[in-house]
C-alpha cells in the first residue's frame, strides 16, 4: 500500500535502505531540520503564527496577492532545504519563512558558497518567490559538484523584510544553512520539500501547493492524474494541471522544472475556497500515471498530506453598498457616517473577531516607497458582512481638511480575519471582478481643478462655443475625471447621468508655464437642442469631480454660444430680413468684416438684393428676395477663407461656418499593441477607424503586420501616417476581425475578435502630426465576459445592380457599425461586417459589433454594454454599408431600430452625375448653374441637404448647398429629377469668387429621417445623421 511521507530528513535515509525496503515510498522532510534559524519559537509545523502589532514596516512594502499570509510581527525564517550530506547535485536551495516576504528584499541578499574555496555559486536572480510569498527559491545555474560542500548564507548588509516592509529578525551568523551533495546521485527522483508541508495544519484554504523536487522533472509527465490533488476525498471543482516554476528575466524565460506549483483558481482568476478545516492529499506519481525526471527515473508513489485551517480567508472584498464611487475612495467617503469597505465571508462572524485591514500606498513622503498601514475592525455582532467605518480606517492624517495619509494613486487593500485562535491568509480587495486581475482602490482627497474650457491652452472658463448639437461641456483638468455636473439658467442640466461620456486617462504637457499635463474630458450632454443664436445666451455652472468624486474647489459659471445652420427660427416670407452669422469653422470665432450677399433667383436669373458686412460677433441683417416664386440665395465671403453659398433658404435665420483657404488635414500614425503572447491579433485583419475621416477617404485606416517584442511582451502592429481632419476631438476604434470566413462559417463571435478604443484624443492643428497615437487592446472578446462577446446582425442583402454610374467597384462593400457620441463629430466605429458577393449585383452582408456597444434589451436578464450605459454612445447602432467605384462612393448607414422595416434589403443610392454643365466643359462665366441627378427619392421618406463643392486651382473652395425638394430617382435623371444650385458672381458687386482656370467639383447628397430646419439643423449634423448618402468622383470643370 502507499504509505504517508515520513517525518524523516530524507539527506539522512541511507540509499542501502531504499534499495532494501522496494516496497516502501519516498519520505519528505517535515521540520525537524537544524536550518531552522532564526525562529524563536523553533520550527512550526502549522500555515502561520501569530501576533499582535501595528503592523507597519520602516522599509519599503510590497503589494500581496491572494492567499498571501501577513502577521503583525516581524518574519522568520523557519527552514532551509536540502540539508545533510546526500543532496542531488541538481537540487534548489528553498528557504521557508513564517509568512509572506517581499520578493524585491531577496535580489542580491542571499548566496551559496562552497565551503572550502568560498567560490559563489551563479543563481537565477532575483530568487524566485512561490508558497504565496512564503517559499523562496535559490536556483543554481549549473550543476553543484558532487562531494562538494555548501553553505547558504545572508550577504552583508542584506536586509529580507516582508511584504509590509517589517525586517527579519536576524540571527547570530549570516548563515542559513549547509550541505554536501552526495558522490553517489541516486538515479530515482524524490522530492525534496513541499509546502504546506507535510501533516501541518492551520494552512490557506486557498493557498498554492509547491513541491520541490531534489532534480528536474520531464514536464511532459505531469497531468493531474500524476499530480493528483484532493480535498476531503474529492476532486476540487477547479482543479488544474500543475505548472513547472517559470522566471522571466528580460528577453529571457527559463523554466526551473524541479519546482511545480498548483492553485485553484477559476475562469475569472478568482481563488475559491477549498473548504474550511479540508483534509487535503496530494498523490505523486500513482501508477499507472508516473512522474519522471529528465532521465527517465519514475519517482516513487509519494502523498503529501496536510490540513486546512478552521476560518476559511474572505470571500470578497470591495467598496460598501451605499459608498459611491464603486472602485475609488475620496474625502466625501472619510467624512461620510456610511461604511466604506465591506468584507464578506464565508462562516458568519462572531462578536469579538477581528478583521485586519492591511492598507498599501505611496508614502507622501516619498512617493516612489510604498507603506503598509494596519487597521482593525472589531466584530459587533454575528454577521456574514463586515463594515468597516471612516473612522476606522483612518486615512486623512489629521481633520477633515488634512492630507491623507497616502499620496493619491493605487491604494491596495488586504484582508485578514482572526477568529477563535485563528488568522486567515489574505484576501485582496477587488473593485471590478469583470477585468483579469486585483483592481485596487483608487485614493485620491485633493480636489480636482478646471484648467479651462475648449480644447486649446487658453484658461478660460467664463464661456464655451461648440457647433455640435446640445450644451456638451469639452474641457481640460489636472487629473481625470469621473462626472462633469453642468446645470443651466435654462433649466436644463446633466444631473440624472452626470458621469463625463469621455474621460483621458494620458495628461498632455501643454508648456506656458504650467509643469503638470492637462486631461481632456468631454462631459454628458445638456439636452438643449439647436439653439436660435438670436436668443439670449445660455448660462451654465460646471463642477467636476475625480475619480474619487471629488468636487472641484469652485463651481466654474460662463456663457455658452452654439455655432448653428439652418433654422430653427421662422419660416422665410418674401422681402423678410435674414439674420446671418458668421463663424470660424476651425476657432469657432466669429467672423467680422465678411460679405454677407443675398440673391434671388427667378426664373434662371439672379438678381442681387442686399449684401452687408459682419460686425464684431459676425452677424449681419440682409433681406430676402420678394418675388413671388423667386429663390433666395445667401453667400458668404472672405478673403483667407472658402465661399459659402446657400440656394432657396427656408428660415430667417442662418449660421454660417466658413473654413479657412488652405486648411490642411494632419496626420496620425502610432502603434496597436496586445500582450505578449496572451493576445496575437497577428493572424487577423486589424483597421482602425477615426472620427475624424473625411468622406472622400477610405473608411478604415489599413493596419501592417504584427510582429511580438518579447523584450517588451507586446505585440506591436505599426500603422500610419494617414490624413484625418484637424479641430476635432478625436474618437479612434481598432477592429480585429477574421476576414477569411464564409457565409456558411460565418459567425459575430468568431469573426469580431477583438476592439481597442482610443478616446478622447486631442484635436490636431492644421497640418498637425501625431506619431504616438497608440490603441491598446488588453484582451480579446472571446476572453471576457459572455456579454462582451460580439453580437451578430442576421444575414443582409445588398443590391447594387441599379447603381449605373459607380462604375467597377474598387473592392467589396466596406461595413462598419457605429454609435453616435454626443461630443464628437462623425461617430464611434464599434464593429464590422463582410460582404459576400451572390452574382447579379448583390451581396450577402453579415456584421458584428462589440458587446460593450449593446443598446438592445431583450428582457432576459441582458446587460446593456457600458459605452451605452455610460452615456459614450447612442443604444441606437447604425449600420454603414458604402460601396466605392470610379464614379464615386455610395451607401446606406440605416439604425438598427430600422432595419426590420427594410426587409432584408438595403438598396444603396446611385452617385450624383453633373448634367449642366458637362463634365470637361465650360461654366461660360462668374455666375452660372450647377444642376446633377438627384439621387434622393421621394419614397426613401428623408429629408437632406444636395452639397456641391468647387476647388480652383489655388486650393480655394466654394461650397454651394440646397435642401432636398421634391422629386428624385437612382435611375432616372430627367429633368424632374434633377438638383440645381446657381453659382452668383459675387465678384461684380465687392466680392471675390474663384481664380478662373481648372476646376473640380463634388457632388454630395446626405440625408436622415429626422431632418427638420425648423426645428434647427446644424452643420454637424450633416456628418453625423446621416442615413443615406452619395458622393460623386471629382469632375473637372473650366472656370473662364
Amino acid at each position: 500500500m502507499t504509505k504517508p511521507i515520513s517525518a524523516i530528513d530524507p539527506a539522512r535515509v541511507s540509499r542501502g535502505l531504499r534499495a532494501l525496503a522496494l516496497g516502501l515510498l519516498a519520505v519528505l522532510p517535515a521540520c525537524d531540520n537544524p536550518a531552522c534559524l532564526y525562529s524563536p519559537n523553533g520550527c512550526q509545523d502549522g500555515g502561520g503564527g501569530s501576533g499582535s502589532g501595528g503592523g507597519v514596516g520602516s522599509q519599503p512594502a510590497s503589494i500581496p496577492e491572494d492567499g498571501a499570509w501577513i502577521l503583525p510581527s516581524a518574519p522568520t525564517l523557519d527552514q532551509v532545504q536540502p540539508a545533510g550530506s546526500n543532496v542531488n547535485p541538481a537540487a534548489p536551495v528553498v528557504l521557508f519563512f513564517s509568512e509572506s516576504m517581499n520578493p524585491a528584499s531577496f535580489s542580491g541578499a542571499l548566496e551559496i558558497l562552497e565551503s572550502s574555496t568560498g567560490t559563489q555559486v551563479p543563481t537565477i536572480q532575483p530568487p524566485p518567490v512561490v508558497g504565496d510569498g512564503r517559499v523562496v527559491i535559490l536556483a543554481p545555474a549549473i550543476p553543484l559538484t558532487e562531494g562538494g560542500s555548501y553553505v547558504v548564507q545572508l550577504r552583508e548588509g542584506a536586509l529580507l523584510t516582508d511584504i509590509t516592509g517589517q525586517p527579519m529578525i536576524e540571527g547570530a551568523t549570516s548563515q542559513l544553512g549547509q550541505f554536501t551533495v552526495t558522490n553517489n546521485p541516486d538515479p530515482v527522483p524524490a522530492l525534496l520539500a513541499t509546502w504546506p508541508q507535510h501533516l501541518s495544519k492551520g494552512n490557506s484554504d486557498i493557498g498554492q501547493i509547491v513541491t520541490i523536487f531534489d532534480r528536474p522533472m520531464d514536464p511532459s509527465t505531469f497531468n493531474t492524474a500524476s499530480f493528483r490533488v484532493t480535498v476531503n476525498g474529492g476532486t476540487p471543482a477547479n482543479n488544474p494541471n500543475p505548472l513547472p516554476l517559470t522566471v522571466t528575466t528580460g528577453p529571457v524565460t527559463v523554466d526551473i522544472n524541479s519546482v511545480w506549483t498548483w492553485t485553484s483558481v477559476d475562469a475569472d482568476g478568482y481563488r475559491p475556497s477549498l473548504g474550511a478545516s479540508g483534509a487535503v492529499q496530494v498523490d505523486y506519481s500513482q501508477p499507472p500515471n508516473k512522474l519522471r525526471d529528465e532521465d527517465g527515473g519514475e519517482l516513487p508513489p509519494t502523498i503529501l498530506q496536510f490540513d486546512i485551517g478552521p476560518v476559511p480567508t474572505p470571500r470578497w472584498v470591495d467598496k460598501a453598498l451605499l459608498a459611491s464611487p464603486p472602485d475609488a475612495i475620496g474625502r466625501p467617503n472619510l467624512l461620510d457616517v456610511v461604511p466604506v469597505i465591506q468584507v464578506e465571508v464565508w462562516n458568519a462572524l462572531s462578536p469579538g473577531d477581528e478583521v485586519e485591514f492591511y492598507l498599501f500606498g505611496r508614502d507622501p513622503a516619498s512617493s516612489q516607497f510604498l507603506r503598509a498601514k494596519l487597521r482593525t475592525h472589531v466584530v459587533q455582532t454575528n454577521t456574514f458582512l463586515a463594515e468597516v467605518l471612516p473612522s476606522e480606517l483612518a486615512l486623512l492624517s489629521g481633520d477633515a481638511t488634512s492630507d491623507g495619509v497616502f499620496t493619491e494613486g493605487d491604494l491596495e487593500v488586504a484582508v485578514v480575519i482572526k477568529s477563535a485562535g485563528s488568522r486567515t491568509t489574505v484576501r485582496m480587495a477587488d473593485v471590478d471582478s469583470t477585468v483579469d486581475g486585483v483592481q485596487p482602490f483608487w485614493f485620491d482627497v485633493y480636489a480636482p481643478k478646471l484648467r479651462g474650457l475648449g480644447t486649446t491652452t487658453n484658461t478660460s472658463t467664463s464661456s464655451f462655443t461648440s457647433d455640435l448639437r446640445d450644451l456638451v461641456i469639452v474641457g481640460r483638468t489636472d487629473e481625470p475625471v469621473r462626472e462633469v455636473h453642468v446645470t443651466t439658467d435654462v433649466g436644463a442640466d446633466n444631473l440624472g447621468s452626470p458621469e463625463a461620456i469621455m474621460a483621458g486617462q494620458d495628461g498632455r504637457q501643454v508648456g506656458g508655464g504650467i509643469p503638470d499635463p492637462e486631461f481632456l474630458f468631454v462631459a454628458a450632454p445638456v439636452a438643449v437642442g439647436a439653439l436660435d443664436p438670436r436668443d439670449a445666451a445660455i448660462t451654465y455652472t460646471v463642477t467636476v469631480l475625480d475619480r474619487a468624486l471629488n468636487p472641484s474647489d469652485q463651481t466654474y459659471s460662463g456663457t455658452f454660444r452654439q455655432v448653428t445652420g439652418l433654422g430653427p427660427g421662422l419660416s422665410l416670407s418674401l422681402s423678410d430680413p435674414v439674420d446671418v452669422f458668421v463663424t470660424d469653422a476651425s476657432s469657432l470665432a466669429p467672423v467680422e468684416n465678411a460679405w454677407v450677399f443675398s440673391h434671388e433667383v427667378v426664373g434662371g436669373v439672379v438678381t442681387l438684393i442686399d449684401r452687408k458686412q459682419t460686425d464684431p460677433s459676425g452677424y449681419a441683417k440682409v433681406f430676402s428676395g420678394g418675388a413671388v416664386g423667386g429663390e433666395t440665395l445667401i453667400s458668404v465671403d472672405m478673403g483667407g477663407y472658402d465661399l459659402f453659398t446657400l440656394h432657396g433658404l427656408s428660415r430667417d435665420v442662418l449660421g454660417v461656418s466658413l473654413t479657412p483657404t488652405g486648411w490642411a488635414e494632419g496626420t496620425v500614425a502610432g502603434d496597436v499593441t496586445s500582450p505578449y503572447p496572451t493576445v496575437d491579433l497577428s493572424f487577423l485583419t486589424n483597421q482602425i477607424a477615426d472620427n475624424r475621416r473625411s468622406d472622400s477617404r477610405s473608411r478604415f485606416i489599413p493596419v501592417s503586420a504584427c510582429t511580438p517584442q518579447t523584450s517588451l511582451g507586446v505585440f506591436t502592429c505599426p500603422y500610419g501616417p494617414e490624413f484625418v481632419a484637424p479641430h476635432k476631438v478625436a474618437a479612434m476604434s481598432l477592429i480585429s476581425a477574421d476576414f477569411t470566413l464564409s457565409p456558411v462559417t460565418f459567425n459575430p463571435v468568431v469573426f469580431l475578435r477583438a476592439i481597442g478604443l482610443s478616446l478622447p484624443l486631442w484635436p490636431l492643428e492644421d497640418g498637425g502630426i501625431e506619431v504616438n497615437a497608440d490603441i491598446h487592446v488588453d484582451n480579446t472578446l472571446l476572453n471576457l465576459g459572455g456579454e462582451d462577446h460580439a453580437i451578430g446582425v442576421g444575414s443582409i442583402a445588398v443590391v447594387d445592380d441599379q447603381l449605373f454610374d459607380l462604375g467597377a467597384l474598387v473592392g467589396p462593400p466596406v461595413v462598419t457599425m457605429e454609435g453616435l457620441s454626443p461630443g464628437i463629430h462623425g461617430s464611434l466605429t464599434v464593429g464590422a461586417g463582410m460582404t459576400f458577393d451572390v452574382g447579379g449585383g448583390d451581396w450577402d452582408m453579415r456584421a458584428a459589433y462589440a458587446g460593450m456597444a449593446d443598446g438592445i434589451d431583450d428582457g432576459s436578464g441582458d446587460v446593456l454594454g457600458e459605452l451605452v450605459t455610460q452615456g459614450t454612445i447612442q443604444p441606437d447602432l447604425l449600420l454603414r454599408v458604402e460601396l466605392e467605384g470610379a464614379g464615386g462612393r455610395t451607401g446606406l448607414r440605416p439604425r438598427l431600430s430600422n432595419l426590420a422595416a427594410m426587409g432584408g434589403v438595403l438598396l444603396p443610392p446611385n452617385v450624383p452625375v453633373l448634367m449642366d454643365p458637362l463634365p470637361g466643359g465650360s461654366t461660360l462665366g462668374a455666375a452660372f448653374p450647377l444642376s446633377a441627378c438627384d439621387r434622393l427619392p421621394d419614397s426613401e421618406g428623408l429629408g437632406g441637404m444636395h452639397r456641391f463643392v468647387l476647388t480652383d486651382q489655388n486650393g480655394r473652395r466654394w461650397v454651394l448647398w440646397r435642401e432636398d425638394g421634391s422629386g428624385g430617382s437612382s435611375s432616372d435623371c430627367s429633368a424632374g429629377n434633377q438638383v440645381t444650385v446657381q453659382v452668383p458672381d459675387v465678384a461684380s458687386v465687392g466680392g471675390s469668387g474663384l481664380a478662373s482656370g481648372p476646376l473640380t467639383c463634388r457632388i454630395s447628397t446626405l440625408a436622415w429621417s429626422g431632418f427638420d430646419p425648423s426645428s434647427g439643423v446644424l452643420w454637424s449634423d450633416l456628418g453625423r445623421e446621416q442615413e443615406f448618402f452619395t458622393h460623386s468622383g471629382f469632375i473637372p470643370l473650366v472656370l473662364p
